[in-house]
């Protein structure tokens, strides 16, 4: 016969000079290890102080194993296992589900900076060097809600990295928001890779003289890339050479004989292992007016109960030394694991 057993009616029994206040760290450490060393190291303490015969000793130190495990399990969940599952279940209101196959990369650099009336919390991070998802916190001291639009709140920017031109947007996650404390969600877009730059997260002036800068060291390195064949445009002015493929967007450098007209890319298609394709970007989805230099945009979603398509932002810009880079952002977390092949322009490259 099985036996529940509630875990917070075991920890009543420990002995309270026992117990550990331990600061979180900024990397969840929720190994077997870490709680193994925690539970026994505690156990020596307690064992130690027991008196009595060998017998009545031995049974307490068997009892004290169970108890002080399940102790360590509920310590160390609480201090850093929350963090974990919070980043996960934040990005999850974001990309749904497909955010688990990228939760190892999760960060949670929980840096913050207040003043009398507001604390700026940057709560996690996700980026792949190009595109970088942030959870904000934004707590009220008064304890009054902040009541604007986040759009009218924030401002971030990449700082001390190749960051030619980038785009930014902002949004509430009102599921984990509450009366004081706001959630947001701030995404930043580059055309170059900024996975050593840091980003600078500030409150406009006008709100609170607030700001936060991080590091994006650790990003997502989960990249697939292709070269392709660039003899089968001999004969065009524009030309692919590379695509690149990560869980959160797809990067497109092509180069050009001669800048005209609109940003000009190759018609790129993913294909996955269980056979489906979908568009990822044409040259439909930037404009086509003379001499552009840099553009974006977005595809317009389906019908109600239709799957959003998985790009639901382009963006795109001509070098002075004749490249073009063109990108598109991801709805949904792409696992790369599943993915076969990358179509250019009609021709398959399969990915390895």
């Amino acid at each position: 016969m099985k036996m529940k057993i509630r875990v917070s009616h075991m920890c009543a029994f420990l002995q309270e000079r026992f117990y550990e206040t331990v600061e979180p760290k900024s990397q969840p450490d929720i190994s077997s290890r870490r709680i193994r060393e925690l539970a026994f190291s505690k156990l020596r303490q307690q064992s130690a102080n027991v008196g009595g015969n060998t017998q009545n000793k031995e049974k307490h130190m068997k009892t004290s194993i169970k108890v002080l495990l399940i102790a360590a399990i509920v310590f160390a969940m609480s201090v850093t296992a929350f963090a974990a599952l919070g980043g996960l279940e934040y990005f999850k209101a974001i990309f749904g589900d497909s955010a688990g196959a990228v939760e190892d990369y999760i960060q949670f650099p929980a840096a913050s900076t207040e003043n009398e009336s507001y604390r700026l919390t940057v709560e996690s991070l996700l980026s792949d060097g190009f595109k970088t998802d942030l959870i904000v916190s934004l707590t009220a001291k008064d304890g009054k809600a902040p009541g604007h639009d986040p759009e009218d709140m924030f401002s971030t920017r990449f700082t001390g990295g190749d960051a030619s031109l980038s785009s930014s947007s902002y949004q509430e996650l009102y599921d984990f928001s509450v009366k004081s404390k706001k959630y947001y969600h701030l995404e930043l877009t580059s055309l170059s890779n900024s996975a050593s730059a840091e980003v600078t997260v500030a409150l406009k002036e006008e709100l609170a003289p607030l700001s936060v800068t991080i590091p994006t060291d650790g990003t997502l390195t989960a990249r697939k890339q292709i070269q392709v064949k660039t003899e089968d445009y001999a004969e065009q002015n524009y030309y692919p050479e590379t695509v690149q493929l990560s869980p959160m967007g797809v990067l497109v450098i092509g180069s050009e004989k001669e800048a005209k007209g609109g940003l000009p890319t190759a018609q790129i298609f993913v294909k996955m292992k269980d056979g489906k394709s979908e568009e990822l970007i044409s040259e439909a989805s930037f404009d086509d007016s003379e001499e552009t230099v840099s553009g974006g945009g977005g595809v317009v979603l389906g019908a109600e109960g239709e799957t959003a398509p998985l790009v639901t932002g382009t963006m795109g810009e001509r070098n002075p030394d004749g490249k073009v880079v063109t990108t598109g952002t991801f709805s949904r977390i792409l696992n790369l694991d599943e993915v076969q092949a990358i179509i250019v322009d009609g021709v398959e490259y399969s990915l390895k």
